[in-house]
């Protein structure tokens, strides 16, 4: 079995409601850089993701979580381009 274990200057968690979701993005040492809640939409998502974007991981079970509803189709379905993709493990 492989394990992930690369590390990330960042992380982000995500608390996704069916209007408003909770977002918190963390560096390596656990320091919060930014904890806010917005609007349930890709593109408030990913304006705030954008300087991180260079090396953060969302959603991996290691480092970050996301708590969706059936609002949280959109962060599974909405087609981005790579560069705006997170890092995922492989």
């Amino acid at each position: 079995m492989r394990f992930y274990n690369r590390q990330h200057r960042f992380y982000c968690g995500i608390d996704l409601h069916a209007r408003t979701m909770f977002v918190v993005i963390m560096d390596q040492a656990g320091s919060i850089l930014l904890e806010r809640n917005v609007k349930t939409n890709p593109e408030v998502f990913l304006s705030l993701l954008a300087p991180y974007r260079e090396d953060v991981v969302v959603a991996s079970p290691t480092s970050a979580a996301v708590s969706t509803t059936s609002a949280g189709a959109w962060s599974n379905d909405s087609p981005t381009p790579p560069s705006a993709r997170a890092s995922r493990p492989t």
